[in-house]
């Protein structure tokens, strides 16, 4: 079956007729966009425990306090624990991208090589922890 898919074949179940072809799979699924709650915002948890470390890492902060208000304003409310979304997944495209990003920061600086190796290792374990769950 092709969930992603629209066609008649697929909408009618029969998915071995599918001329569209559309696989979805945990890389490139689309969901649906967050739903407000009254629990606190992630980003705002964070940025309270980091604080507390004896030496806080004061710009990292500020760019979580701009990275929560970007998404704020992007999606209409922060990002929020039980907002519909299945954050397994949002993890794991994240880390996908980490993996590109610091390869190719790596590749034309020649600079953070073991970033991009945490990267893959990081991806590697939220793929895993998806099987676990998902069985696929």
């Amino acid at each position: 079956m092709y969930p992603s898919c629209k066609c008649w074949h697929c909408c009618a179940g029969y998915p071995n007729l599918c001329t569209e072809k559309k696989p979805m799979n945990n890389a490139t699924t689309q969901q649906s966009a967050p739903t407000h709650n009254a629990r606190p915002g992630v980003w705002q948890q964070i940025i309270t425990e980091v604080s507390k470390w004896p030496i806080p890492p004061a710009k990292v902060i500020e760019d979580m306090r701009a990275r929560d208000q970007f998404g704020t304003e992007k999606y209409g409310t922060p990002l929020q624990s039980f907002n519909g979304r299945d954050a397994l997944v949002d993890a794991y495209q994240e880390a996908l991208d980490l993996c590109a990003y610091s390869y190719q920061h790596w590749e034309e600086t020649g600079e953070m090589e073991d970033l991009y190796h945490e990267a893959i290792k990081i991806t590697i374990r939220l793929r895993v922890k998806i099987f676990e769950r998902t069985g696929k």
